[in-house]
């Protein structure tokens, strides 16, 4: 028997609808602006993903990717969510459940790979960078991985406009680097056992476009007449009339002049502050994707249980006066039955007698 399909009549799955209603309209909203951020920050901030060459781990990438495909499919899970509210489909309900599952753990994945960020570049990032820089940049680039290494280094260093690891102008872990720890110094200057310039890569030098086109290593080698000085920033001439400048100190601790061609301050310095707030940003959208996912995931849950209640009830009512029925002609017959044995017992023995004698 077909089961008639009655809407949800009880003030609790009235109550529940009214609030998925009103969760699927703010989770449409909250999809958008996740899916203009995401966008954002696929399209500008595409150089804070060259990190993930350093350390292998490309959680801020993946974070953004993840980010796109749970906006994308959060706007589907809205379209689905209101025809299975409007259906009260329990097959719908099931199906709306399942799709939120997906997104929890989507939403999770992008909360994941932030705050992995963060947590790599207060790490590991600074130490595998330094590695980067004096064990495998400009060298041995027959190599992929020193290739590799070396194009992100120098995207790097052009789209933050640093030059070295951290630190500023007086630091050994900024430009200075390159001169006392890099193996790309000690290789370039070949059998010369005097220091001699260049001490840094072009990459270090600041460019006379600010519009960021240059983009590898091999497009500044190509294109000096971009560099607005390259002879003062690698050290080849000095950038001061009097005083210490970078690169051509052998102390970074006596540079008292800044040398306006170059880069001065290592890479994750200039880089960390904005580099944590993205990944932050990535973390807490992702975040407040979980917490809607969880909140849509109790109220189709719990909506689900009213519908199939209400249907159960409604059963067993109509079920119910067949029941009675039955019962009162089961009740009717067995009183014709009984009245029938009483009759025969006040049979008189003549009367008795006389219907045995007509039987036969």
């Amino acid at each position: 028997m077909a089961v008639r399909k009655v809407p949800v009549q009880s003030a609790f799955g009235i109550s529940l609808k009214y609030g998925l209603l009103v969760h699927h309209s703010l989770f449409l909203i909250i999809a958008c602006v996740f899916l203009g951020f995401g966008s954002w920050l696929l399209l500008w901030t595409d150089g804070y993903a060259q990190w993930g060459i350093i350390t292998q781990t490309y959680y801020y990438a993946s974070g953004r990717v993840l980010l796109m495909l749970a906006s994308l499919l959060s706007i589907f899970a809205f379209t689905f969510g209101c025809c299975a509210l409007n259906s009260e489909l329990p097959s719908l309900i099931l199906t709306q459940i399942s799709v939120i599952f997906v997104l929890l753990g989507i939403f999770l994945g992008t909360t994941v790979c932030g705050f992995q960020t963060v947590v790599e570049l207060r790490r590991t990032l600074p130490h595998r960078f330094a590695v980067a820089v004096t064990k495998y940049y400009g060298i041995n680039l027959d190599r992929p991985r020193n290739q590799e290494l070396t194009n992100a280094i120098d995207s790097i260093q052009i789209y933050f406009e640093c030059c070295g690891v951290a630190g500023t102008r007086d630091s050994n872990g900024s430009w200075f680097m390159y001169r006392s720890k890099s193996s790309w110094y000690y290789l370039s200057r070949k059998t010369n056992s005097i220091e001699a310039p260049p001490y840094v890569p072009d990459s270090c030098c600041v460019f006379r476009s600010q519009d960021k086109s240059f983009t590898s290593y091999e497009e500044s080698r190509t294109s000096y007449d971009t560099i607005v000085d390259r002879t003062a920033c690698v050290g080849e001439k000095s950038a001061s009339v009097s005083g210490t400048t970078a690169p051509s100190s052998p102390n970074p601790a006596k540079v008292d002049n800044s040398n306006k061609y170059i880069h001065e301050k290592g890479c994750i310095t200039m880089a960390y502050v904005s580099y944590k707030y993205y990944a932050l940003l990535v973390a807490g959208l992702g975040l407040v994707g979980v917490v809607f996912c969880i909140i849509g995931l109790i109220l189709n849950c719990l909506l689900l249980w009213c519908i199939e209640y209400e249907q159960c009830i409604r059963l067993l009512n109509e079920q119910e006066p067949t029941y009675t029925r039955s019962l009162t002609d089961f009740h009717s017959i067995n009183k014709e039955t009984k009245s029938s044995v009483i009759a025969l017992t006040k049979i008189s023995p003549d009367q008795s007698q006389y219907a045995y004698q007509t039987r036969l």
